[in-house]
């Protein structure tokens, strides 16, 4: 992926509170097939039945059938079990679903989820939940290590070349000479956090929790 340009992550609207079919965020007007329009709702399932997963959640859709009488509601599709999952409006206003994976969260999701203001808008029991996921992710501290030296490099970068990013190729840049690996998705969030630095500011939401990934 070759990124002359970065575009500025831009704030969505979390959705919270829709945690089944009759509480879901509806759409009225949604395609289905290339003709036909329908309904949709969303909704964000947590696991109360298996143990070693309870409290996971998935991310939940479901359609109507314009083409059957009455427009029925269709079968349910789910993503896989997360750690937690959030669902958001985008820039344009439609439905999205971000995760943390069984792994914890890294350094740029953090950092994406606080550009995006998702974290600002989480609930303060949801909030509780995901510094405690934090906490244990930085526990493990080379790849946060690595962010920050990443995060400093790129700050040098932007300020010795009047606010340009360094060129990136399938998620690698130059430096020293030598091919270094940020990585494909992490690579724009790493250029907002380091512009973010290089004006003096810090990441939204980072003084209140400690949980700053661009400069701890």
């Amino acid at each position: 992926m070759d990124i002359p340009s970065i575009q500025p992550i831009q704030p969505v609207r979390l959705l919270v509170g829709h945690v089944d079919a009759d509480t879901a965020f509806m759409v009225a007007d949604y395609p289905y097939g290339r003709v036909l329009r329908c309904r949709i709702r969303y909704w964000i399932d947590t696991d109360t039945r298996r143990s070693d997963h309870v409290g996971w959640q998935r991310f939940v859709s479901q359609t109507t059938n314009p083409r059957r009488p009455g427009n029925p509601w269709n079968h349910p599709k789910a993503s896989t079990y997360a750690l937690r999952m959030w669902m958001y409006l985008d820039e344009v206003g439609h439905v999205q679903h971000t995760r943390i994976g069984q792994y914890g969260i890294a350094p740029d999701q953090d950092a994406r989820l606080r550009l995006m203001r998702i974290y600002d808008q989480m609930p303060q029991a949801d909030r509780q939940v995901y510094e405690q996921l934090l906490a244990a992710s930085q526990a493990l501290p080379q790849r946060w290590d690595r962010w920050e030296d990443t995060i400093a490099f790129l700050t040098d970068q932007l300020r010795e070349h009047h606010g340009q990013p360094p060129r990136a190729v399938n998620g690698f840049v130059t430096r020293d000479g030598q091919p270094y690996h940020v990585g494909e998705t992490a690579y724009p969030v790493a250029v907002a956090v380091a512009r973010l630095r290089l004006a003096g500011l810090a990441l939204p939401g980072a003084d209140e929790s400690g949980g700053e990934s661009g400069g701890r």
